[in-house]
């Protein structure tokens, strides 16, 4: 939606947080922290599916940013 120049903000910012912020505890940890999560982590799956649904009903609705 932002373009090319943009789509790296997203991922490199909760990246970021994940990193320096203060470990979490409870499901908002899990979720804010699921890249850092092995695959076979429920939160860390359920958290990559719902961006992975998100990303694809955008990107079919709005199209590529220009």
């Amino acid at each position: 939606m932002c373009g090319t120049q943009y789509a790296w903000t997203l991922p490199t910012g909760w990246l970021a947080f994940t990193l320096f912020a203060p470990p979490q505890t409870g499901i908002a940890g899990q979720v804010g922290g699921w890249l850092l999560f092995p695959a076979g982590t429920t939160a860390a799956a359920w958290t990559a599916s719902v961006l992975l649904a998100t990303g694809l009903l955008l990107y079919a609705t709005a199209g590529p940013g220009r």
